[in-house]
């Protein structure tokens, strides 16, 4: 058996010619917002025990999808407590799996609670997937459950803006599991972010931007110092690292630092992915 299971294996440097594996997708959010009723919708059929007593799923369990020939996993995972109510073996257990599957995963789907709106937890859900450097997809359930006036979902949406103030790249989507409202339109947003994370700027272009950005807008002098950019790269990608090369890294601003990543974003995009700056010395 182990002989023809070698003959099956591919030859050795042929590894560039292996296939990129799926996007792994972590479905992550609060005990009981929806999120096992979010991948029913979307697989069709009851993969997921689904009642309304929170913290019915107890481990991250993987489902492959197809979306227009793209396949996805989908990883359900039990809902994500803070860690001062973990005080039973399996709270603790199912937590670390969810904490894995956040780690692990390319794209994380942050689902909350229309009917609660947004608490300090689901805003520390997507401040931890950003840190990691996943792309985020923030998805509002239960979205059939509220009463809707002409301006709801604005009202809603302005909210939301408030509350992640510095997260303003992450896409918001108003969802229903119920009616299947915009559940199928996550996908193609996960997609989208997927393709964003691991896009590439090429730095003669990189450098062109540089030097308009710095003509609209230069440096400030810091302790009498006056900072230049000479040029920036972009040496990573998921998420995307650019790098620039200056003559007083340690002076830079936050102010500043923002300032470009904005600048960066209306130029290229990148909407539902992490950037991060570096700033290093040119000697």
């Amino acid at each position: 058996m182990l002989d023809a299971l070698t003959a099956l294996l591919p030859e050795a440097g042929s590894a560039e010619t292996i296939s990129r594996p799926r996007p792994l997708v972590a479905v992550v959010g609060r005990p009981n917002v929806g999120k096992s009723s979010f991948v029913n919708a979307i697989v069709g059929k009851p993969l997921r025990i689904v009642t309304e007593i929170a913290g019915t799923t107890r481990d991250a369990i993987d489902t492959v999808v197809s979306y227009y020939g793209q396949q996805l996993t989908l990883i359900d995972t039990a809902g994500l407590r803070r860690r001062t109510k973990v005080d039973e073996a399996l709270e603790f257990y199912t937590t670390v799996r969810t904490e894995k599957a956040l780690n692990e995963c390319d794209v994380a789907v942050v689902l909350t609670d229309a009917m609660q709106g947004v608490v300090a937890q689901d805003i520390r859900i997507v401040q931890m997937a950003d840190e990691l450097g996943k792309g985020i997809l923030l998805a509002v359930s239960k979205w059939d459950l509220i009463e809707k006036e002409s301006a709801t979902a604005d009202n809603f949406r302005r909210e939301l803006d408030q509350r992640f103030a510095t997260l303003s790249h992450v896409p918001k989507l108003f969802i229903s599991s119920l009616d299947k409202t915009r559940v199928f339109k996550s996908l193609e947003v996960v997609l989208r972010i997927h393709e964003e994370r691991q896009k590439r700027i090429a730095t003669p272009e990189l450098n062109r931007w540089l030097e308009e950005v710095q003509q609209i807008n230069p440096p400030p002098a810091v302790k009498s110092r006056d900072m230049r950019l000479h040029y920036v790269t972009q040496p990573a990608v998921e998420p995307p690292l650019f790098v620039f090369w200056m003559n007083y890294p340690e002076l830079m601003t936050d102010n500043y630092r923002r300032f470009l990543e904005r600048k960066l974003r209306e130029q290229y995009g990148f909407q539902g992915v992490p950037l991060r700056l570096a700033f290093r010395k040119k000697s």
